[in-house]
């Protein structure tokens, strides 16, 4: 039971240390590209989604089909606090 608990707060302390490094570089990518806190989240949820997907199909203009991509998850988020971005 001691061993349980030991691994427990182990793997407990281990994914808080990989959350607080993950805020930690979203708070540096957001200064470092002078944007907002949403626009991080969002690219985070559009990196989300592509690493659960061997092939993303979009159209001729692929650049815009991603942005599309961002400010979908964007959206999503403001739906979720109830504000509009």
């Amino acid at each position: 039971k001691t061993k349980l608990i030991k691994e427990g707060a182990g793997k407990a302390s281990a994914e808080l240390a990989s959350l607080k490094a993950r805020a930690e570089g979203q708070k540096k990518m957001r200064d470092d590209l002078k944007v907002g806190g949403k626009d991080i989240l969002a690219s985070e949820a559009v990196r989300g989604i592509l690493a659960q997907t061997d092939v993303l199909v979009m159209g001729g203009d692929g650049m815009k089909d991603a942005m599309g991509l961002v400010k979908a998850a964007q959206s999503a988020l403001n739906s979720n606090r109830g504000t509009t971005p």
